[in-house]
């Protein structure tokens, strides 16, 4: 019987790329509804691999589950698109500070609430909302994106996400590369996120540090 306080639920998973190469083997946990969890390991340890497993990701990336299930929020992920879960709630913000260079900050966090048919009224609350936790944002929203620093786009990729109203938020190495400082402030972020909405997040880290302070 589903536990309803349970929003992920990872079982005995097994997952490979190309039929052959082994990535993850008998991977198990479950995130609780305002929980902050972290996957901590060394690069290669299949860290990226889960999260993408979570999110049906992998057959982009010819991988593939071959045994197990993952549930979010008691449905199973392989039956549903990716496009399904980010509009189910469960959003991902990929490795690598993905952002549209070529928009303004303002424009790529506009992107992610027209990407859940968010109406203007909500979008231009939802911008506020975002400016609050991350106020250098709000400097900066003017600025293409491209221009910014690493942890500026950070920031945005993030922002961008939560422009989404997720309920479970899926971060992959969102230290890497970048300052300490910066670092502190993101995270800073997301626990006060996680502590004033709720909000379910599932982190990938090598920095176990900073993933265990918060």
């Amino acid at each position: 019987m589903p536990n309803d306080d349970v929003i992920l639920a990872v079982d005995a998973v097994h997952a490979t790329y190309n039929h052959a190469i082994t990535a993850l083997h008998g991977v198990s946990f479950e995130l609780r509804r305002g929980q902050i969890l972290a996957l901590l390991g060394a690069n290669g340890a299949g860290k990226t691999t889960t999260l993408k497993a979570v999110s049906n990701l992998l057959p982009a990336e010819r991988g593939q589950v071959n045994a197990g299930t993952i549930r979010y929020e008691g449905s199973d992920v392989s039956r549903r698109k990716p496009g399904d879960l980010v509009r189910a709630g469960l959003v991902q913000v990929l490795e690598g500070r993905h952002c549209f260079k070529s928009l303004t900050v303002e424009e790529n966090l506009i992107a992610g609430g027209i990407g859940r048919s968010g109406s203007r009224a909500e979008i231009n609350q939802d911008l506020e909302r975002i400016y609050g936790y991350f106020p250098r944002l709000r400097e900066k929203r003017r600025t293409l994106s491209g221009l910014t620093s690493g942890g500026e786009q950070q920031m945005t990729a993030i922002g961008r996400a939560l422009m989404s109203r997720p309920r479970l938020l899926v971060l992959d190495e969102p230290s890497m590369g970048l300052a300490p400082l910066i670092v502190q402030d993101i995270f800073q972020s997301l626990k006060k996120l996680n502590r004033e909405t709720g909000l379910s997040i599932l982190v990938a880290e090598q920095n176990s540090a900073v993933a265990l302070r918060y």
